[in-house]
């Protein structure tokens, strides 16, 4: 693999050029444990599936501007209301 066609990695396993997985957060993160699972895109515009210790098991939508949607929140409640 050529390393000028993939971009440099800071953390994660890099999966293809956008594709990243199992980025843990950085260690200058002192108010939140986790990381992100699956990210997808360049780091200006991305969607990332992410977990940490406070906003759980969320989806990241970096667009135009940052968009967080609690998905295990909403899957929990919906698991709940239909059991």
């Amino acid at each position: 693999m050529n390393h000028r066609t993939v971009p440099r990695v800071q953390s994660g396993i890099q999966i293809a050029k956008y594709v990243k997985i199992l980025s843990p957060n950085s260690l200058k993160n002192t108010y939140e444990n986790g990381g992100t699972l699956l990210k997808i895109g360049s780091k200006a515009r991305n969607i990332r599936f992410d977990v940490g210790s406070s906003n759980l098991f969320h989806l990241n939508i970096d667009f135009a501007k940052n968009i967080h949607v609690p998905l295990g929140t909403i899957g929990s409640g919906l698991y709940g209301g239909l059991k």
